[in-house]
This record gives C-alpha cells, sequence and structure tokens, in this order.
C-alpha cells in the first residue's frame, strides 16, 4: 500500500546527528552527537549502500558476502573519539533473539527522531554493531519473516519525516550505545585520529605548509609574498634533500598544515614513447624497467613522494599531490 509514495530524494541533505544504536536480549541503549556537515558528508559515504541477504540464525563468527562492507578501522577510531551522550536506556518487556531486538532499537529511534521533528528531511547516519541489521535494513527485505515486519514498520516514519537512513556497521567495542544498553555510563573520549582533526577548529592543527620537490619554489615564494607561513622549501639543488630524516620530522610535528609534493615526471612523460630505443614505462607495465637507473630513480621519488604524503595526510594536514 504505502510503496506508491516511496522515492529517493537525491538532493536531500545529510543531518549533521550521529545516532548509534545497540541491543542485547534484555535491553537496548541509543546515543548522539554532532559533527560538522562536511566530516557527515564523508560518513554518509562510508555507509552500507547496498545490503546484504542475512539470517538470524548466524553465530557472529562468520562474515557476510563481499556484497557487504566490513566495518573500517578509521571509523571506530573516530567513533570512539567523539563526544557522545545517552539518549535512550531501556529494557524490553520480553525477551528475544539478540538481532530482532537490534532491529526494534533502531526503529525506536526512527519514530523518536519523526516525533521530534528536528532531523527530518534529511538522510540520516546511524551506527549498528549488527550486521544483520545494517543488511538487512540497507536491502530493504529479509528472509525472516520477523525481522520483516520490523522493518516494514519503519516505512510510515521514512514518509511522515521525509527521511532515510544510512547505516554504517561499526565494531562492537566502539559502538558506544553498548554501554547504556547494559546499564552504564559512556567512557571518556579518546583522541582524534589525525584525519579527522581538520573537522574540529578546536583540536590543534598545523599552520605552516611545506612545498615538495620545489624546483624554482615559485609556490613557496607566492605564499611568503602573501605573508603566508611556509618552511624551506624542499629541492636537492638547494641542498635540502627529500629522502632526509629531517622531512619526516617536520610532517610529524603538530604544526604542519599542508603539503605539496609534485615529484619528477622525466622519465613518466608520454614524450619519452618516441625514445630511440622505445618507451621507458610501456603500456601496461608504468613501473617501467628499474635496471634503468632514471626509471628507477623516478620509482624511489614516486614511493618516497606517496609516504610523506600519507604520513602527512595521518596528522591532519591537507595534502596536494602532483601525479607524474
Amino acid at each position: 500500500m504505502l510503496l506508491p509514495f516511496m522515492e529517493s530524494g537525491l538532493r536531500r541533505p545529510v543531518g549533521c546527528t550521529l545516532w548509534a544504536t545497540d541491543a542485547t536480549p534484555t535491553a537496548a541503549g541509543a546515543t548522539q552527537t554532532t559533527v560538522a556537515p562536511e566530516l557527515a558528508q564523508v560518513l554518509f559515504a562510508c555507509a552500507e549502500q547496498r545490503g546484504e541477504h542475512v539470517r538470524l540464525d548466524w553465530s557472529g563468527l562468520e562474515l557476510p558476502s563481499e556484497r557487504q562492507s566490513a566495518h573500517a578501522a578509521e571509523i571506530d577510531q573516530l567513533i570512539d573519539a567523539l563526544p557522545w551522550h545517552i539518549t535512550a536506556s531501556y529494557s524490553f518487556k520480553e525477551t528475544y533473539h539478540i538481532d530482532l531486538q537490534e532491529a526494534k532499537a533502531l526503529v525506536r529511534e526512527v519514530k523518536a527522531l519523526v516525533e521530534t521533528g528536528s532531523h527530518t528531511s534529511c538522510r540520516q547516519v546511524v551506527f549498528c554493531d549488527s550486521c544483520v541489521c545494517v543488511g538487512a535494513f540497507n536491502k530493504g527485505r529479509s528472509s525472516s519473516f520477523r525481522l520483516n515486519q520490523i522493518i516494514r514498520s519503519a516505512i510510515p516514519c521514512y514518509l511522515v519525516g521525509d527521511m532515510c537512513i544510512a547505516l554504517t556497521w561499526d565494531s562492537t567495542g566502539s559502538n558506544p550505545a553498548d554501554h547504556p544498553s547494559r546499564g552504564a555510563c559512556l567512557p571518556p573520549s579518546k583522541s582524534l585520529p589525525g584525519w579527522a582533526k581538520r573537522w574540529f577548529p578546536g583540536t590543534p592543527r598545523g599552520r605552516w605548509g611545506l612545498e615538495l620537490f620545489a624546483g624554482s619554489c615559485r609556490l613557496t615564494s607566492a605564499f611568503r609574498a602573501l605573508g603566508l607561513p611556509v618552511l624551506t622549501p624542499v629541492e636537492i639543488s638547494m641542498g635540502f634533500d627529500v629522502m632526509s630524516d629531517l622531512v619526516d620530522q617536520l610532517i610529524l610535528t603538530d604544526e604542519m598544515g599542508w603539503i605539496w609534493s609534485s615529484p619528477p615526471c622525466c622519465s613518466f612523460s608520454p614524450l619519452r614513447h618516441l625514445d630511440k630505443y622505445g618507451p621507458l614505462r610501456p603500456k601496461g607495465h608504468p613501473e617501467g624497467d628499474s635496471s634503468t637507473f632514471e626509471v628507477w630513480l623516478g620509482n624511489r621519488l614516486w614511493l618516497r613522494s606517496l609516504y610523506l604524503v600519507k604520513l602527512a595526510w595521518t596528522k591532519g594536514a591537507f595534502c596536494v599531490l602532483s601525479i607524474p
């Protein structure tokens, strides 16, 4: 009956409030927190999209098929660092299978969102440590009749609230709702992972820039002309080798705000296909022949550039990488 009214709003914004639910066979709990809109967009992109054919008799030891994404360690680290607060902690009147209780807890929070009216007309990111619920809700159905009933009971809420939920599978140890579902208080938040610091203005972040493989140092000169802080550029012709451990130490400081890396592209250039003895990097073999010194050096500098950019990214710095 409700199928003709179902639609998907691709322009519907992602809600800035994150929710997490959890349940045991006898009790359940829920928590919430607020993040920046840009981070909410990133988390929505990490949510499960396709769903999974699930079974209630899963023991939790077996993994679902490759259709459903496993929980990511980076997401768990972020969840551990966010300032959650408890919104619900209650006991069920009857004891049922834990996955049915997880589904009931999730639907209860969806109904609460619609009743308050503060999080409607949006796409809502929700964390859940039940792969059965994540798979069934994102797929929209289940082979379990009892689970199907619970999933369908949320459809009127989606319609009235003009909303949809984006479930993300997290680990049980990181799910903040695990504590209120057992009548416990929330533990203190852990430190933010480096990649997420840019979305939290109150946390320390870098201010200085660093140009790698600077060449004529035009970028560094432009920043200095504007009075913006930038470190001494890394350029071998100026006596600053990119292979130096000092570069690693500079990036690992909390003062690093951005890094620009533009490794040499000599051996990567398509014009080298016109060389007398053939291309240095034939089609389908981009790493080339490492026995050639020029190719070996190009590969070494490229791998070093990737390592330094990844190192800066883990410290929360903005990174620009020029691909040869």
